[in-house]
Protein backbone atom coordinates (compact mmCIF):
# COMPACT_ATOMS: atom_id res chain seq x y z
CA UNK A 1 0.00 0.00 0.00
CA UNK A 2 1.53 3.06 -1.48
CA UNK A 3 0.73 6.73 -0.27
CA UNK A 4 -1.61 6.81 -3.40
CA UNK A 5 -2.90 5.11 -5.71
CA UNK A 6 -0.79 7.20 -8.37
CA UNK A 7 2.48 6.53 -6.64
CA UNK A 8 1.82 2.65 -5.94
CA UNK A 9 1.17 2.79 -10.05
CA UNK A 10 4.74 4.70 -10.32
CA UNK A 11 6.38 2.40 -8.33
CA UNK A 12 4.51 -1.00 -9.92
CA UNK A 13 5.73 0.50 -13.62
CA UNK A 14 9.13 1.54 -12.62
CA UNK A 15 10.50 -0.74 -9.92
CA UNK A 16 8.51 -3.64 -9.12
CA UNK A 17 7.49 -5.11 -12.34
CA UNK A 18 11.03 -4.70 -13.98
CA UNK A 19 12.52 -6.41 -10.68
CA UNK A 20 10.05 -9.25 -11.26
CA UNK A 21 10.56 -9.79 -14.85
CA UNK A 22 14.26 -9.76 -14.78
CA UNK A 23 13.93 -12.38 -11.57
CA UNK A 24 13.56 -15.75 -14.18
CA UNK A 25 12.46 -17.85 -11.36
CA UNK A 26 9.80 -15.42 -10.43
CA UNK A 27 8.38 -14.28 -13.94
CA UNK A 28 7.92 -17.96 -14.47
CA UNK A 29 5.19 -17.96 -11.86
CA UNK A 30 3.52 -14.93 -14.06
CA UNK A 31 -0.11 -15.96 -15.07
CA UNK A 32 -0.25 -17.10 -19.09
CA UNK A 33 -3.00 -14.70 -19.98
CA UNK A 34 -2.05 -11.68 -20.34
CA UNK A 35 -5.28 -9.85 -18.97
CA UNK A 36 -4.34 -11.09 -15.06
CA UNK A 37 -1.16 -9.22 -14.87
CA UNK A 38 -1.77 -5.35 -14.70
CA UNK A 39 0.09 -1.97 -13.86
CA UNK A 40 -1.45 -2.60 -10.40
CA UNK A 41 -2.20 -6.47 -9.92
CA UNK A 42 -0.76 -9.77 -10.89
CA UNK A 43 -3.27 -12.85 -10.24
CA UNK A 44 -1.01 -15.57 -10.44
CA UNK A 45 -2.41 -19.28 -9.87
CA UNK A 46 -0.84 -19.72 -6.51
CA UNK A 47 -1.43 -15.90 -5.10
CA UNK A 48 -2.70 -12.32 -6.12
CA UNK A 49 -0.76 -9.58 -5.61
CA UNK A 50 -2.32 -5.65 -5.56
CA UNK A 51 -1.15 -2.85 -5.46
CA UNK A 52 -3.05 0.30 -3.96
CA UNK A 53 -2.91 3.56 -1.80
CA UNK A 54 -4.00 4.09 0.74
CA UNK A 55 -7.01 5.07 1.10
CA UNK A 56 -10.84 4.12 1.85
CA UNK A 57 -11.91 2.48 -1.48
CA UNK A 58 -8.88 0.53 -1.72
CA UNK A 59 -8.45 -0.57 1.89
CA UNK A 60 -11.82 -1.76 2.19
CA UNK A 61 -12.55 -3.97 -0.82
CA UNK A 62 -9.90 -7.30 -0.26
CA UNK A 63 -9.03 -9.47 2.54
CA UNK A 64 -5.50 -10.13 2.23
CA UNK A 65 -2.56 -12.19 4.49
CA UNK A 66 -0.19 -10.39 4.05
CA UNK A 67 -0.19 -6.59 3.68
CA UNK A 68 2.73 -3.88 3.30
CA UNK A 69 2.46 -0.55 3.91
CA UNK A 70 5.27 1.89 2.44
CA UNK A 71 6.08 5.49 4.20
CA UNK A 72 3.28 5.18 6.88
CA UNK A 73 3.70 8.82 7.91
CA UNK A 74 2.39 10.28 5.11
CA UNK A 75 -0.76 7.97 5.47
CA UNK A 76 -4.45 9.84 6.65
CA UNK A 77 -5.84 9.04 9.96
CA UNK A 78 -7.28 5.97 10.13
CA UNK A 79 -5.57 4.35 6.79
CA UNK A 80 -3.43 2.33 8.80
CA UNK A 81 -6.31 0.68 10.83
CA UNK A 82 -8.25 -0.04 7.81
CA UNK A 83 -5.19 -1.78 6.05
CA UNK A 84 -4.45 -3.84 9.38
CA UNK A 85 -8.04 -4.97 9.14
CA UNK A 86 -7.74 -6.16 5.85
CA UNK A 87 -6.75 -9.68 7.40
CA UNK A 88 -9.41 -10.04 8.96
CA UNK A 89 -7.46 -11.56 12.17
CA UNK A 90 -6.03 -14.22 10.67
CA UNK A 91 -3.95 -16.21 12.51
CA UNK A 92 -1.36 -16.12 10.30
CA UNK A 93 -1.28 -12.46 8.60
CA UNK A 94 1.89 -10.07 8.30
CA UNK A 95 1.24 -6.77 8.33
CA UNK A 96 4.42 -4.64 7.54
CA UNK A 97 4.79 -0.83 8.13
CA UNK A 98 7.78 0.98 6.74
CA UNK A 99 8.51 4.47 6.90
CA UNK A 100 10.66 7.50 8.15
CA UNK A 101 9.77 9.30 11.19
CA UNK A 102 6.02 11.01 12.24
CA UNK A 103 5.28 13.51 14.63
CA UNK A 104 4.27 12.48 18.03
CA UNK A 105 0.49 11.51 17.85
CA UNK A 106 0.38 10.22 14.67
CA UNK A 107 -1.83 6.86 14.54
CA UNK A 108 1.81 5.34 13.40
CA UNK A 109 2.51 5.34 16.90
CA UNK A 110 0.07 2.90 18.19
CA UNK A 111 1.20 0.48 15.12
CA UNK A 112 4.85 0.63 16.24
CA UNK A 113 4.20 0.10 19.51
CA UNK A 114 1.98 -3.12 19.12
CA UNK A 115 4.60 -4.74 17.11
CA UNK A 116 7.84 -6.59 17.81
CA UNK A 117 10.94 -4.41 18.85
CA UNK A 118 14.15 -6.17 18.24
CA UNK A 119 17.42 -4.16 18.57
CA UNK A 120 20.71 -4.95 17.25
CA UNK A 121 23.42 -5.08 19.82
CA UNK A 122 26.51 -7.59 20.07
CA UNK A 123 29.02 -9.13 22.49
CA UNK A 124 32.06 -7.35 23.19
CA UNK A 125 34.99 -9.54 21.91
CA UNK A 126 37.39 -8.69 25.35
CA UNK A 127 34.33 -8.73 27.84
CA UNK A 128 32.10 -10.70 26.52
CA UNK A 129 29.21 -8.11 27.36
CA UNK A 130 26.16 -7.25 25.05
CA UNK A 131 25.32 -3.77 24.14
CA UNK A 132 23.33 -2.06 21.53
CA UNK A 133 24.84 -0.55 18.82
CA UNK A 134 24.72 3.15 19.24
CA UNK A 135 26.14 5.94 17.42
CA UNK A 136 27.87 7.14 20.73
CA UNK A 137 30.15 4.08 20.54
CA UNK A 138 31.77 4.83 17.51
CA UNK A 139 35.01 7.54 18.21
CA UNK A 140 37.32 9.02 15.59
CA UNK A 141 40.33 11.52 15.80
CA UNK A 142 39.79 14.93 14.06
CA UNK A 143 42.59 14.71 12.29
CA UNK A 144 43.65 18.10 9.85
CA UNK A 145 45.81 18.87 7.18
CA UNK A 146 48.66 21.65 8.30
CA UNK A 147 46.14 24.30 6.32
CA UNK A 148 43.75 23.61 8.86
CA UNK A 149 41.51 21.55 6.57
CA UNK A 150 39.75 18.24 7.37
CA UNK A 151 42.36 14.98 6.49
CA UNK A 152 39.65 12.46 5.88
CA UNK A 153 42.21 9.87 5.13
CA UNK A 154 43.48 10.45 8.34
CA UNK A 155 40.17 10.87 9.83
CA UNK A 156 38.40 7.61 8.09
CA UNK A 157 41.26 5.52 9.46
CA UNK A 158 40.49 5.87 13.20
CA UNK A 159 37.63 5.32 13.36
CA UNK A 160 36.61 2.50 15.57
CA UNK A 161 33.58 1.26 17.97
CA UNK A 162 34.15 1.88 21.90
CA UNK A 163 32.62 -1.00 23.92
CA UNK A 164 29.97 1.10 26.57
CA UNK A 165 31.19 -1.98 29.13
CA UNK A 166 35.48 -2.12 29.19
CA UNK A 167 36.13 0.61 26.44
CA UNK A 168 37.53 -1.72 24.15
CA UNK A 169 37.98 -0.24 20.82
CA UNK A 170 37.43 -2.31 17.73
CA UNK A 171 39.37 -1.03 14.66
CA UNK A 172 36.07 0.01 11.69
CA UNK A 173 37.21 -2.39 8.97
CA UNK A 174 35.39 -5.39 6.75
CA UNK A 175 36.51 -8.60 8.68
CA UNK A 176 35.66 -6.72 12.57
CA UNK A 177 31.99 -5.51 11.09
CA UNK A 178 31.24 -9.73 10.15
CA UNK A 179 32.95 -10.53 13.30
CA UNK A 180 30.33 -8.45 15.29
CA UNK A 181 28.07 -8.94 13.60
CA UNK A 182 28.09 -12.91 14.06
CA UNK A 183 28.56 -12.29 17.80
CA UNK A 184 25.12 -10.09 17.68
Amino acid sequence: IGQSDDTSKDFAETRLIPVLNACPPVAKLFPKDRHQKRKTSILSPHMPLFLAGANLSSLQEKSMRYVWMDEIWRYRDGMIGEAVRRTHDRWNSVVIGISQGWDQGHEADAFFDAGELNEWGCECEKCSKWHKMLWSSIRYDEAKTASGEWDWEALTASVRHVCPHCEHATPDTTGNRRAMAERG
